[in-house]
């Protein structure tokens, strides 16, 4: 569906990803992205290909938009393999929108953000979702994009998790597939949200 000759077409990707958000005309939207420390890598690699299928795809769905690109967030990613033993980052919930609220409230006053820097559990992103900003982030890599791509019936089915895990009280979660999957979490501890892979409602993400 994605594919192209020479690659993942990403225009077509993101196009489709907005259609699910109800991104459309009239609308106004934000490309947030972050430069990245010198020698360490983040989800900003693949930042310059994703800027531009994003612009490419707003304008298809009738949407206006901008770019915003913020400095490198003050405690950056972690390479993969880092004595933190993470694949994310030390710098989780920080963001260079700390030191810049005129930046926020930017974010808060559009319609749609298409978020490329992570601000996931970040007082930023409380802020810009409680305006009623939708938005979604991406740091994944293109072919994680496609191979996992989010529906209505996945959402669903996610939803029914949740519930499940809400009916408590749970304490253990595991996952099994035919691939191999076989894990066993501790759960409990904190609060349980469900993330379908678009935002289609406001204040969501």
């Amino acid at each position: 569906m994605f594919h192209r000759d020479h690659g993942i077409d990403l225009r077509r990707v993101f196009g489709e990803l907005f259609k699910l958000c109800k991104v459309g005309t009239g609308e106004h939207a934000v490309i947030l992205s972050a430069r990245s420390s010198p020698g360490i890598p983040g989800p900003w690699v693949y930042r310059d290909s994703y800027i531009q299928a994003a612009t490419d795809a707003f304008a298809d769905v009738g949407a206006t938009s901008f770019h915003l690109d913020m400095p490198a967030s003050p405690k950056p990613w972690l390479p993969l393999g880092s004595s933190a033993g993470l694949a994310l980052s030390s710098g989780v919930g920080s963001t260079s929108l700390a030191n810049l609220p005129v930046a926020v409230e930017a974010l808060r006053r559009a319609d749609f953000v298409l978020d490329l820097t992570f601000t996931l559990f970040s007082a930023e992103l409380d802020k810009i979702l409680e305006a009623g900003t939708r938005l979604l982030m991406v740091v994944e890599p293109a072919e994680a994009l496609v191979r996992l791509f989010p529906s209505p019936r996945l959402r669903e089915a996610v939803a029914r998790g949740k519930a499940l895990l809400d009916q408590g009280p749970t304490r253990e979660l595991s996952v099994t597939s035919q691939s191999g999957t076989d894990v066993t979490m501790k759960i409990g501890e904190l609060t349980t949200f469900y993330e379908s892979g678009y935002a289609d409602e406001a204040g969501t993400w």
